[in-house]
């Protein structure tokens, strides 16, 4: 059973916490609920799955995310334990990318698309004279 959230008063830092609404409760159908909070990988998936691990349970990937199972890709946390959010958001970034260039067939014509969208596109605005104060995401 869950809940529709709201997000309740200010707390005395000014954060505002989310609360759950009234009346708004709902059932979700799954098969099965992976849970994304804790300290480290845990190994039910790598074991149910198959997957090869390597250092305290972390799903082992090669250099384009690749698991030992073939057309299944691992990134972040569970890859190489717990670390910072930005770490695990940038490697499901590049994990996303090598993920689209195997379903296009592409994976011999690797480009990075923080490079070639952020990089060359801010080296053309400068070439032009044309503001470039936007600044790349990290």
């Amino acid at each position: 059973m869950m809940n529709a959230m709201k997000l309740g008063e200010p707390d005395s830092t000014g954060r505002r916490s989310p609360e759950p609404v009234s009346g708004s409760e709902y059932v979700v159908n799954c098969s099965t609920v992976l849970l994304a909070v804790g300290r480290g990988p845990n190994s039910f998936l790598q074991k149910t799955a198959g997957l090869k691990t390597d250092r305290n349970n972390a799903i082992a990937i090669d250099d384009h995310f690749k698991t030992s199972m073939n057309g299944v890709f691992a990134s972040g946390d569970v890859t190489t334990g717990e670390t910072l959010v930005v770490k695990a958001m940038g490697s499901g970034r590049e994990a996303a990318q090598r993920v689209h260039e195997y379903l296009m067939n592409l994976e011999d014509q690797h480009v990075s698309l923080y490079e070639r969208y952020f990089v060359e596109r801010s080296y053309e605005k400068t070439i032009r004279g044309e503001d470039t104060q936007e600044a790349p995401p990290s």
